[in-house]
């Protein structure tokens, strides 16, 4: 089972990994553009630091578990663990 910080990490690291194609001069020039295409819409740290926050307020905030269950059928944590903590 994927953890919230693995998934986080293997969102970061994807970035990162099309960064680098993205400026490999030994890659065919298709390949950069589609690297260059697809970080256009990436999400960067500061956007993930943003959902985080928001799933922690959202689990940390519902007391009631009733409330907490309606909260997570509709949305499920992807990126939060619940500690505030992503890397």
């Amino acid at each position: 089972m994927t953890t919230p910080a693995e998934r986080t990490r293997s969102i970061l690291k994807t970035r990162d990994f099309l960064r680098e194609l993205s400026l490999d001069v030994a890659l065919p020039e298709s390949v950069r553009y589609q690297a260059k295409a697809l970080l256009r819409h990436f999400p960067e740290e500061h956007n993930l630091e943003s959902i985080i926050r928001l799933e922690d307020a959202c689990c940390g905030l519902l007391e009631d578990p009733q409330k907490q269950n309606l909260i997570m059928g509709v949305h499920c944590p992807v990126f939060s663990d619940g500690s505030g903590s992503w890397h």
